[in-house]
Formats: structure tokens, sequence, C-alpha cells
């Protein structure tokens, strides 16, 4: 954890100074998260979507670094958690939707106008909201994946930025 932590503040500081982290630096943090959630995941849970957000956290924390200028691209829906009665009832009234993707990457590639992507643990299963909006959003011609691990979510990263003829050579993937 320190070792991680520590690569992680000199990247923080790095790009605070204008210098990008070295793709050996980007790797390691990405081994070093990998790591670490194998340890988080081996400890007994307080709560059901502990992991859930483990995973997630790691792969905003890696798709950030990995690519940086677009991070304002990624960004989560909060529609989950716990809320009171008003509060959910003036979300509702403000548009959330139940059954929309956790992580939207809002960047079309050749295929698809963006990638929605929906977080589960190894044994976490979609809603009935979440199956139904996923049909209709694929009826669009919108990508959607559901990643169970921080590999899961990497993977279908590059893949669909692979495919991004928008985003030219500014695209690095591993």
């Amino acid at each position: 954890m320190a070792n991680y932590r520590q690569t992680f503040e000199q990247m923080c500081q790095r790009e605070q100074s204008g210098t990008r982290s070295s793709s050996a630096e980007r790797s390691h943090l990405s081994n070093t998260v990998q790591q670490m959630l194998a340890r988080q995941n081996t400890k007994s849970r307080k709560r059901p979507d502990d992991e859930e957000h483990r995973i997630q956290c790691a792969c905003i924390q890696w798709f950030r670094y990995q690519y940086p200028h677009m991070r304002h691209n990624l960004f989560a829906v909060p529609n989950g958690g716990h809320r009171d009665k008003v509060t959910a009832a003036k979300m509702k009234g403000e548009g959330v939707l139940a059954g929309v993707a956790d992580l939207i990457l809002l960047k079309s590639n050749t295929r698809y106008g963006a990638l929605l992507i929906e977080m589960k643990t190894r044994t976490g299963r979609q809603a009935d909201t979440q199956r139904e909006w996923q049909r209709l959003i694929e009826q669009d011609g919108y990508k959607y994946v559901v990643c169970r691990s921080l590999d899961d979510f990497m993977r279908e990263v590059n893949d669909y930025l692979s495919n991004c003829s928008v985003c030219g050579d500014t695209i690095a993937t591993k």
C-alpha cells in the first residue's frame, strides 16, 4: 500500500508540474492497483457493495493515468446507494433513471457513440432494470459492457479506444 501511495503521489506531483509520467510508472501503478485489489478482496467485507466500489475506484484511477488527456470523458453516474424518500423523489424529478450504467466513457469511436460500463463483482448480477436499460441503449447503437475486474475494464477500454479514429495518435494502448 505504501509503495502504491508513493508512486501515486509522485505521479500527481509530475502531473501538477505539467510533466507526464512514464509508461513504466503507469504500468507499475496499474500492477500495484491490481495487487491492492487482490489483497482487499481476500478480507471480509463489511457491506456487499464495498468490493464493487473498490474495483470501480481502481478503474477510474487507472483510466486517469493511462489517458490523462481524456479524464473528462469518463464519469460515474451516481444512481445507486441508499437515499431517503425525499432525496430519491428529488433525484427522480431531476432525471435519474433506474438501470443506467455505473460509468460512461463519452467518446465516440468508429462504431459507437459512447461506451457504457456496468461494474459488478465476480458474483454480482444485473438487476432487471439494468438489463432492460442495456437492451434499449444497445438498440440505440451504443456499446455496453459489464466489467467484473480492473483487467476487464482495462481490456474493454483499450479495445474500445483502439477503434477511435478521432482520437488519432494520442491513444497509447498497452
